[in-house]
């Protein structure tokens, strides 16, 4: 069965990736394709999903990615229609151009009640949908009431579990695929790590910060745009109660740049700087950086960090000089250097497994397969090491007088 995900935001990439890192969604036995989709209103103010460079090992996951956009064009994806009789036209041509064949398809789409997934359940005509997540809105029923012929062809949602323990109500009755907070989060790691955004460093130096994320309910005609202000001004007094010194703003990239033309000067009738982000990073990466950069990150967390670090420094710079001496021509002779490279090695493998738990806790050993299993693996590769017998058999060299340090 080949699966298509229409996906039109970073979040949405990211918890479909990381379900399928997860073992969350099952294996499609002929191939995974990413129909990216900017639904930005001015989609050439920045990078969509399709060619953000911070996204790149994301869509590597997918056998094939389509750019939407690039494909319609100059039809923007958000206005895209197909009559009924177009539809099965429509369909034989996509098979042929994505390589599906006959292939039975699933769908995994992002916010479905509205173009273009909602033309994707009318071309590929009694294809399984599943919803992936689009934030918190997956926990509220989906706003527009859907024909049963429609609806009732919704096996699945797939949704970041970031609140643990409520369920969306998102078509109830549909098999849930939860993810992981540690799994999305190494996702959302991942992307952190792959991101260069100008935008995020010229926020380093900001004191204080706290962050407040901005919507786009006038744009999809659930509220005024005054009430829309309104609510962000709110937003912004709520946040006093954390005592910031600077206000972050990040507008959501379908939102109307007149929408916060005012939050400034509302900020500062508070008496707290504003800043307004406007970089392509996803709020999840500004999130990571901003609170692992404040006064008030987690100090006994960076310890653990730290100590799991520095041992795997340790075992990197032993390796590098091991490889390098056998590397020049070293013999069976230098079996003792062997063997200290391996009991560094070992101990960092253990003291990144402590730290880890310490840091963690229990919860990603019962809730996150992923993880668990990656503990699991470290734990077999441990016991391949005879611990203190190793280490005694070094002793016994040393004592001898080989290896001088």
């Amino acid at each position: 069965m080949t699966q298509i995900f229409v996906l039109n935001s970073a979040y949405g990439l990211m918890t479909a990736v990381a379900a399928m890192d997860a073992g969350a969604l099952p294996a499609s036995s002929s191939g995974r394709i990413l129909v990216a989709v900017n639904a930005a209103i001015i989609p050439e103010a920045g990078d969509g999903i399709v060619d953000a460079p911070h996204l790149a090992a994301l869509r590597s996951r997918f056998d094939r990615v389509i750019d939407l956009n690039e494909l319609l064009a100059p039809e923007r994806p958000p206005h895209w229609r197909v009559t009924v009789g177009e539809a099965p036209v429509l369909e034989r041509l996509l098979r042929q151009a994505w390589g599906i064949g006959d292939h039975a398809v699933e769908l995994f789409l992002q916010s479905p009640q509205v173009a273009p997934s909602r033309v994707f359940i009318d071309v590929f005509m009694g294809a399984p949908v599943s919803i992936v997540g689009d934030g918190l809105m997956t926990y509220s029923p989906i706003r527009n009431r859907w024909p049963h012929t429609v609806a009732g062809r919704v096996v699945g949602v797939v949704y970041a579990d970031t609140v643990p323990g409520v369920e969306p109500l998102l078509f109830a009755g549909a098999t849930r695929a939860p993810v992981g907070v540690m799994a999305f989060g190494a996702v959302v790691d991942e992307v952190a790590r792959a991101t260069l955004d100008p935008a995020i460093d010229e926020l380093a130096d900001v004191p204080r910060p706290a962050l407040v994320l901005g919507q786009y309910l006038s744009a999809l005609k659930l509220v005024s745009a005054e009430e829309e202000r309104r609510m962000q001004r709110d937003m912004i007094d709520r946040a006093l109660a954390w005592e910031p010194e600077t206000i972050v703003f990040k507008p959501h990239p379908s939102a109307a740049p007149a929408l916060i033309d005012d939050l400034d000067a509302h900020a500062a009738e508070r008496g707290v700087a504003f800043r307004s982000f406007r970089g392509d990073a996803p709020a999840e990466v500004l999130a990571l950086r901003e609170a692992a950069a404040s006064d008030r990150a987690d100090q006994l967390a960076r310890v653990h960090l730290a100590r799991a670090d520095t041992a795997l420094w340790v075992a990197r710079t032993v390796l590098g000089e091991t490889a390098a001496v056998f590397g020049a021509g070293g013999s069976a002779s230098e079996g003792l250097r062997a063997a200290r490279a391996r009991t560094v090695v070992a101990e960092a493998v253990e003291t990144t497994l402590a730290e880890a738990a310490h840091a963690l806790g229990p919860l990603p050993l019962v809730a996150d397969e992923a993880h668990a299993r990656r503990v699991a693996d470290l734990q077999i590769y441990l016991r391949q090491h005879h611990g203190e017998r190793d280490v005694a058999r070094i002793g016994a060299d040393v004592a001898t007088g080989a290896g001088a340090w």
